[in-house]
């Protein structure tokens, strides 16, 4: 979409980050919603487990609208700012010019949002909160998880 200045608006499917991934990389508004929340019928299915509709949006009114309309009644519009800002894996020093630029964007989103940062650990909470016959390591049960889930989804529907 990014390449072509004529489209404001494009619909396709997510189910490992077909939406979210050119979208943070194009400089582009999208997301994946909720598996079921949009229809997905008449759709070829990659994993019906994991397959889910989004869109990538040029201009963030748009994209409010274009949400209501996919999403219906299932969209939460909020009208208030965050005041809660988790961090992973985030630098702590300005040690090169990266880390300046990123500490000082951090720094000046909590000032405009008047809002705290937490440091957020992701394998923590993992160990806080996994299902008990899950890996205790969260990248042993996530290297296995993409893999795995469309093949049985295959597997389940046309073997």
């Amino acid at each position: 979409m990014a390449a072509y200045d004529w489209i404001d608006i494009t619909i396709g499917s997510d189910t490992g980050g077909s939406i979210r991934g050119p979208s943070e990389v194009q400089g582009l508004f999208g997301n994946r919603p909720s598996h079921d929340l949009v229809s997905l019928a008449g759709v070829m299915p990659l994993s019906p487990d994991l397959d889910t509709a989004g869109l990538l949006v040029r201009d963030p009114d748009l994209w409010a609208v274009a949400n209501q309309a996919l999403y219906k009644s299932n969209l939460q519009m909020y009208s208030t700012m965050p005041h809660e800002i988790y961090t992973i894996n985030w630098p702590t020093t300005a040690s090169t010019p990266a880390n300046a630029l990123l500490l000082n964007f951090l720094n000046r989103t909590t000032a405009l949002l008047e809002a705290n940062v937490t440091v957020f650990n992701v394998q923590n909470a993992w160990t806080a909160s996994k299902p008990a016959s899950a890996p205790a390591v969260l990248s042993d049960f996530l290297n296995i998880t993409y893999p795995v889930r469309p093949l049985r989804s295959y597997m389940h529907h046309y073997c």
